[in-house]
């Protein structure tokens, strides 16, 4: 088989060569006859002269690879096969890189994708975490992502990756342990034997930015399933909610009322009773700038009221 490598400027070259039908030419070049890669070009099903140009500084040497099976760097795997699959030549055989515990090998002989975990399967993702989330700037999210991973059959899928990223790219994932600086844009979760990824298996959590974004997006996917939460990241604090609310009868015949509860955002207190006929009426109500510190060492706010 004659081949020719020719200089047409100090750059480029030329590397011709009489190919047959029936063979498979692949190209590899190098500047030092120790390390070669391969080309992006796979040559088959031709008939005379064939021919490919590359860059390169001299010296430049070439070599041509060529076998009847198609598989010219006798991989096991077939050139035409890692060329539509990988968009290259040269793919390790014993790599798994949809990490579904088949070597592309074997992902070959199987006729499924090396690069699809699910292998054109469809998951169901089921979300238990809500699909809107509040939360104040610079904060961390109280909650955690909290789904499931079923089969087309109902049954849990295990060890799937499941990847997680924000609409902004901006980074505000944070996985369990790790510091505030830590967060990431994007990461993949795996689902552990009953197919989650749960608080108490890979607690992931959401960094809300230091300043009011309006609405973001946690984009979930395994492979054709897809799922969503809204984050809606807001200015100051959100009101806290009264808890443990309390009466108090006092001595000189008042009533105190006391809970704990931030009210950080809100623009006035309220109470109500509820009537035997289940009717709500004010008892009485004031804007928070008139309520009092709340207790220091118990954290409880008072308030003193006469019926």
């Amino acid at each position: 088989m004659n081949a020719a490598l020719t200089a047409l400027n100090a750059a480029l070259f030329l590397l011709s060569w009489e190919a047959r039908e029936g063979i498979t030419y692949s190209v590899q070049i190098s500047d030092d006859l120790i390390s070669w890669e391969t080309l992006p070009a796979l040559f088959r099903d031709s008939e005379g002269t064939a021919s490919i140009s590359f860059e390169a500084f001299s010296p430049a040497f070439a070599r041509l690879r060529y076998s009847s099976t198609g598989d010219t760097n006798e991989n096991g795997l077939p050139d035409p096969w890692e060329w539509q699959t990988f968009g290259f030549l040269d793919v390790d055989p014993s790599a798994d890189p949809d990490e579904d515990g088949r070597t592309n090998l074997q992902e070959w002989e199987q006729g499924t994708d090396p690069l699809d975990f699910f292998n054109g399967q469809a998951p169901s993702l089921l979300s238990a975490c809500g699909s809107v989330w509040y939360l104040p700037v610079d904060s961390i999210s109280s909650q955690s992502l909290n789904f499931i991973l079923l089969r087309p059959d109902g049954r849990p899928w295990s060890g799937a990756p499941v990847a997680i990223r924000l609409s902004s790219d901006r980074p505000g994932l944070l996985q369990a342990g790790d510091p505030a600086e830590a967060a990431v844009s994007a990461l993949i979760a795996h689902t552990d034997s009953l197919g989650r990824v749960s608080p108490e298996f890979h607690a992931i959590r959401y960094r809300a930015p230091s300043e009011p974004t309006g609405l973001e997006v946690i984009h979930l996917e395994a492979g054709e399933a897809k799922a969503s939460i809204r984050m809606h990241v807001l200015p100051g604090q959100p009101p806290g909610p009264p808890r443990d609310l309390r009466w108090h009868d006092n001595p000189d015949g008042s009533r105190s009322v006391s809970w704990w509860g931030s009210p950080d955002g809100a623009r006035s207190f309220v109470l109500e009773k509820s009537s035997p006929g289940q009717t709500w009426r004010e008892s009485f109500s004031l804007p928070v700038t008139h309520l009092p510190d709340p207790d220091p060492e118990t954290g409880r706010y008072t308030v003193r009221f006469t019926p």
